[in-house]
């Protein structure tokens, strides 16, 4: 017993080497399909169903009933035939869903073939009392049916244009709710994210003194900064320990929303906000080679779990391996399996289904790294951009800055408003 799911290979196949005729049992039947089941060397027979309305509709084939009838093959009437089988008595015989139809070939379908002489003389013992109930199908019947059929196509063909029409109406409207429904997904997952992210700096340590910026535009550009009305953004306290910042760094910044950039800190602004940045340094020890680039941006998660809020590039020296989806709350993460990240060649490349199957196998040493490297503080360099400080809000908003502590590592807060 063989499964199969393209079963008109093997009817065609089994054809050539037929030794008896063939019996065919199809409720429709067009295309090629019936006459290589049914083959040249044997007249074999076929049964169908023979009704008015699976003519008109271009179910089944009337001007193929008629070809198969004219090449000497007996054609029979079998109502209420849903069954598809194909037998050689002495050879095979299959069963299952696929119709000897051109439909068939591309439809989902599933049968089953049988080549042990016992099983085979099982099935065709088992249809004889179907095909007695059989009437054959005369010249005098099928030109009765053309008759019948011709004016209804035009009618039919109308009534199938409307069908359609209506069917893709109704498509259309699942897959808005479908979509709906994902966008509304999508913005729970977010919004509780994002309320972790807020409680995890609610209970960090976070500076007792405060700063207030104003988000201008920068003189010497169209650019915008946070700017601050304190003389220096880079000396804080936090706990009674002095956490001096580093000019023209990068720190982790979060917003009051719950929002995640990694920020450019001068001595009294704040600017070029990063959605995503890139690491050029080694970030693993067992893979020097790779790099990293970290995006935020929520168009750059698009088809990545819903609860993930970053997406982590990896990259060797010549083309992206594969891209992991995280989902960062500060104090803690969660990596999901790494999936195929498209190379400027195109294509998985055997380097990146490598290294999948390493990050699958480390995943935890993985996220460990990529958020120990996220949370770190690290200088600015002319291969990082990023937005402006709009990212925060509009031009002539104030914000509240504070620093707060992820283990050692201070990062920003910004919040809007006059007053922590």
């Amino acid at each position: 017993m063989v499964l199969t799911e393209s079963a008109h290979l093997d009817w065609k196949r089994k054809a050539q080497e037929a030794k008896k005729p063939i019996v065919l049992l199809s409720p429709y039947l067009t295309g090629k399909i019936p006459s290589d089941i049914i083959g040249t060397q044997y007249k074999g027979k076929i049964y169908t169903l023979f009704d008015v309305e699976l003519f008109a509709s271009n179910s089944s084939s009337l001007p193929l009933i008629k070809q198969l009838f004219e090449a000497g093959h007996k054609l029979f009437k079998l109502d209420r035939l849903h069954a598809k089988v194909v037998v050689e008595p002495s050879t095979f015989a299959t069963l299952g869903s696929q119709n000897a139809t051109t439909g068939g070939t591309q439809n989902l379908e599933l049968s089953v073939c049988y080549t042990d002489k016992p099983q085979v003389a099982r099935i065709h013992r088992k249809i004889q009392p179907w095909l007695k109930k059989a009437k054959p199908i005369t010249q005098q019947m099928i030109t009765a049916m053309e008759a019948a059929v011709k004016p209804l196509m035009k009618r039919f063909t109308k009534l199938q244009a409307e069908c359609t029409n209506a069917q893709a109406k109704i498509d259309q409207e699942a897959r808005l709710s479908e979509k709906k429904v994902a966008r509304e997904k999508l913005a729970r997952e977010r919004a509780k994210l994002k309320s972790e992210i807020k409680h995890a700096v609610s209970l960090a340590p976070i500076s007792a003194e405060w700063n207030r910026g104003t988000i201008k535009y920068r003189s010497d550009s169209m650019e915008t900064s946070l700017i601050s009305e304190k003389p220096t953004l880079l000396n804080w306290t936090v706990n009674g320990e002095d956490i001096p910042l580093k000019r023209l760094s990068r720190y982790l910044c979060v917003t009051d929303l719950g929002e995640i950039g990694w920020a450019r800190v001068a001595g009294t602004r704040i600017s070029m906000i990063g959605r995503g940045v890139s690491f050029q340094t080694s970030v693993f020890s067992d893979h020097p080679n790779w790099r990293i680039r970290v995006e935020a941006q929520e168009n750059k998660l698009e088809g990545l779990p819903s609860d993930a809020n970053l997406v982590i590039t990896v990259t060797d020296e010549q083309q992206i391996l594969c891209l992991v989806p995280m989902r960062f709350a500060l104090s803690s993460y969660k990596c999901f399996s790494p999936r195929v990240g498209m190379s400027s060649q195109g294509g998985d490349p055997p380097e990146g289904k490598q290294a999948r199957k390493w990050i699958r196998e480390n995943l935890p040493y993985f996220g460990d790294q990529v958020v120990q490297r996220i949370t770190r503080t690290f200088k600015y360099g002319a291969n990082l951009t990023g937005d402006d400080a709009r990212f925060y809000g509009e031009v002539g908003s104030t914000h509240v800055i504070r620093i707060a502590l992820n283990g050692n590592n201070p990062y920003l807060l910004v919040k809007k408003g006059w007053r922590p």
